[in-house]
């Protein structure tokens, strides 16, 4: 009985290596995890939810990410929602509940 308790938690131990696997390839085929995302949103909201060409630079500086990165997190926010393009500023806009 202890061995089909060792051989049970095997096996679930492997499944929970395997999710946790996955969830990190995850990651690295969309180029970024779920607490980039988290550090975007925040820089983001610190600037009002808006961002264009002038306060870009304000939002790179508080995430230290590569252009290509914020590029990732934007267009996985926009296919979301969450994230749309401002009119007439060449911009985004967050939507979030920390906005005005």
């Amino acid at each position: 009985m202890i061995q089909a308790t060792n051989i049970s938690f095997g096996v679930r131990g492997a499944a929970c290596c395997a999710t946790l696997l996955v969830a990190g390839c995850a990651d690295v085929q969309r180029g970024f995890s779920d607490r980039d995302m988290d550090r975007f949103v925040a820089a983001m909201i610190s600037v009002d939810c808006k961002v264009d060409f002038k306060n870009h630079e304000v939002v790179e500086e508080a995430t230290g990410f590569s252009t290509d990165k914020l590029m990732a997190i934007t267009d996985h926010l926009k296919e979301k929602r969450l994230v749309v393009e401002t009119e007439n500023t060449n911009g985004i806009t967050l939507i979030n509940k920390g906005c005005p």
